[in-house]
């Protein structure tokens, strides 16, 4: 293990000076590349002011919802900088705070106890319903229900009906509610709104977590943001959707049905060809 990676896990203050070393990376390549952060802000959905506190190695201002992460590659990708190195180092860092949960014991003398225990119960149970007493009582209750079943039986073998009318009973089986579920592949931020970009969820959301939304009407549709579109899928209609972008690929949004009729359109396509 390099001293570096040593130094990460020992000291988690570094965090802050790896930040100011991906600023000072961003910066120089937006320069040398003599690109504006005005361009920039256009293109990844983010202020102008959030641009330069990254630039600055300053991310305390951002909010805890969103994935940091993933703006730092997009802001890469757009100036041609390599930053992997140091999302590697502060992924080591997040990972190394990761605490083992205490796995609990049961002392071996109370385990011993709590197996005699159940043995005893067991043999006693045994022992009560095996007695001609608990038997008898057994048949009489099972002879009991014979009597009521074959009552019953008979009753509804008497029932005349006035009409044909009377026996066309119906049942309606419930219709299939129409929905569809999100499912995260990585830890993904992600903003869902309806049809009229009101705010319905947002949140960071971890790997092997899940979001489902209902249609209620037929016109319902659904406007989707995220800040890494390789992070998650989409199951609709018994079917898989993704990806729909790279991981850490910011998104502006796209409306539901939409982005999903033109996954299928492309699916179509490949199996023609």
């Amino acid at each position: 293990m390099s001293e570096l990676r040593i130094i990460l896990k020992s000291k988690p203050e570094e965090k802050k000076e790896i930040f100011i070393t991906i600023g000072e990376k961003l910066s120089q390549s937006r320069k040398s590349s003599r690109k504006k952060l005005e361009g920039i802000s256009k293109k990844l959905n983010l202020s102008v002011e959030m641009l330069n506190n990254i630039e600055a190695g300053d991310v305390s201002k951002f909010p805890q919802t969103i994935h940091i992460t993933g703006f730092l590659r997009a802001f890469a990708e757009k100036v041609d900088c390599d930053i992997s190195l140091e999302l590697e180092q502060l992924t080591l860092q997040e990972s190394s705070k990761t605490k083992k949960t205490p796995i609990l014991r049961l002392p071996y003398k109370f385990s011993f106890l709590l197996i005699i225990f159940f043995l005893i119960f067991f043999i006693s149970l045994i022992f009560i319903l095996s007695t001609p007493e608990t038997k008898k009582e057994v048949s009489d209750i099972k002879t009991l229900e014979n009597q009521k079943f074959h009552h019953l039986q008979n009753s509804l073998n008497t029932i005349e009906f006035e009409n044909e009318e009377d026996i066309n009973i119906s049942f309606e089986q419930p219709l299939k509610k129409d929905y569809f579920e999100i499912l995260f592949l990585e830890e993904t931020w992600i903003e869902i709104l309806d049809e009229n970009k009101s705010l319905l969820k947002n949140g960071l959301f971890k790997i092997g977590e899940s979001l489902m939304f209902e249609f209620k009407k037929e016109d319902s549709d659904f406007f989707i943001k995220s800040g890494n579109l390789g992070g998650f899928q989409i199951f609709y209609n018994e079917e898989f959707f993704a990806p729909f972008g790279l991981s850490g690929q910011v998104s502006k949004g796209f409306f539901f049905k939409e982005k999903i009729n033109t996954v299928k359109n492309v699916r179509i396509l490949k199996n023609e060809y």
